[in-house]
């Protein structure tokens, strides 16, 4: 079944898709979160294609935070900590209608700090996540600093994303928030969600969680990969393609069922 409604945040309304089968129902629920200029479908429909997949056992909830999609708000008003909010309480309502003792959280873009977040602070649910080609190699803003145009930055509170970079040589920079520069060119955002998003290191939260992670990235992380595989509960899928790219269209296939797999595998794990 697939219901489409509204849950509130903060005085406005979030748009949530439930999809779910009443002859199979599970303690374990899966929550998407998308990345900047990503809507509940995920990039180019990723994850509607995979929870039509997981939603024949498991219940699943794709959201569009305040200012995103088809959500009410601006995302000129969007934070770090006011996504964060969203996804609080897009959980508690997954809880108190399912039930849920388990959250499977799969996420792409700035997301995956999120679900971070989300999981080093919320201890009491019993939380794993599918990171979505994550920046693992210390911070976007080390990375990319000598392409972003920070006198524009430093004197704008709000931001134009069309004037934040040279979009024909650093557009590798959004892709990695998300997407390219057809969903996140021109976009209104405010400074301190920019920031905070290209400040963010994922590898230095690893440390903090104890859950399953899956991690799709590239080859070019294989090295990473061993090493945080060593230390940390993590599984990994590489991909082909050195690509900051969600999931290129090559790859999709491949890529959806290793996630459908691994999710599967492990709704009745504990």
């Amino acid at each position: 079944m697939i219901i489409q409604h509204w849950v509130n945040s903060c005085n406005d309304e979030m748009m949530v898709i439930d999809r779910y089968n009443e002859a199979t129902f599970s303690d374990c629920g899966c929550l998407f979160l998308p990345g900047l200029g990503q809507n509940k479908a995920g990039l180019y429909f990723l994850y509607t294609m995979i929870a039509e997949q997981i939603s024949q056992h498991i219940p699943v909830i794709q959201m569009d935070y305040r200012g995103f999609g088809d959500s009410t708000g601006n995302l000129s008003d969007c934070s770090m900590a006011s996504i964060l909010d969203d996804v609080k309480e897009c959980v508690r309502y997954f809880k108190e209608k399912y039930g849920i003792g388990k959250l499977i959280v799969v996420s792409s873009g700035f997301a995956n700090g999120i679900a971070l977040d989300f999981a080093i602070n919320h201890t009491e649910i019993d939380c794993e996540m599918v990171l979505i080609k994550p920046f693992l190699l210390g911070t976007l803003y080390d990375r990319y600093v000598d392409e972003i145009n920070m006198e524009y930055v430093n004197n704008n509170k709000f931001l134009d994303t069309a004037d934040v970079i040279d979009w024909d040589s650093s557009e590798a920079l959004f892709k990695w928030l998300g997407a390219g520069r057809n969903r996140t060119k021109g976009l209104y955002i405010n400074r301190d969600f920019f920031m905070d998003t290209v400040r963010y290191s994922l590898i230095d939260k690893f440390k903090e969680i104890s859950g399953r992670s899956l991690i799709i990235t590239d080859f070019g992380n294989k090295e990473l990969g061993t090493a945080l595989e060593n230390n940390y509960n993590i599984e990994w899928f590489f991909s082909n393609k050195e690509d900051p790219n969600v999931v290129s269209m090559v790859e999709r296939k491949s890529v959806i069922n290793r996630i459908v797999e691994w999710i599967l595998n492990g709704k009745n794990t504990k």
